[in-house]
């Protein structure tokens, strides 16, 4: 089946520069794999009522990250996951001990991550729907338009991305996947 990544949050947190080396996270429906069912209808009301990326109806359990299972099966909890792993890059596998405000800065910021729609960051980029249908077309050639842009199967991801400005730690980046029902 066809997938692809349709937009990317971005969320710059205090006090940590961009290496290369990311943390990768999947999140899933209820089981490692387990696609988050959408019917076309749905998805496009949520993300693309205009044709143009744009959260709208935010009151779905979709948009609240404890829904969501890691690779593993345990739910995504984000702010842990984020400062856990900062925690563990930044001591280079031995003991970190957070600087007080800096531990408290992160994590106001970061518990905002269990609702995407309360969120506070920027949309990185997005694809267009008529670009994610020409994706989607070049993957399989199935004739997909704007009046019927997915078919059943179609995998749809979004990005959540943390960044910080401290070298000592990676970018850490949540891949939700969707797939049209």
């Amino acid at each position: 089946m066809p997938s692809t990544i349709f937009a990317q949050f971005c969320q710059e947190l205090e006090t940590i520069v961009d290496i290369s080396n990311y943390t990768v996270v999947n999140a899933y429906k209820s089981s490692p794999n387990g696609l988050w069912d959408i019917s076309q209808n749905d998805f496009l009301n949520l993300f693309y009522s205009q044709g143009l990326f744009k959260l709208h109806d935010c009151c779905n359990n979709i948009m609240q990250t404890d829904h969501w299972m890691d690779t593993l099966g345990n739910h995504v909890n984000i702010p842990k996951l984020v400062l856990d792993q900062w925690a563990l890059d930044a001591s280079g596998g031995g003991t970190f001990n957070w600087e007080t405000c800096s531990n408290l800065v992160v994590k106001c910021q970061v518990l905002q991550s269990r609702d995407l729609c309360t969120l506070d960051c920027n949309v990185c980029c997005a694809l267009t729907l008529r670009d994610i249908i020409a994706d989607l077309n070049s993957q399989d050639h199935v004739h997909r338009t704007p009046g019927n842009p997915f078919r059943s199967g179609d995998i749809l991801i979004l990005s959540l991305l943390f960044t910080n400005d401290s070298a000592l730690v990676n970018p850490i980046v949540f891949f939700f996947h969707f797939q049209i029902t």
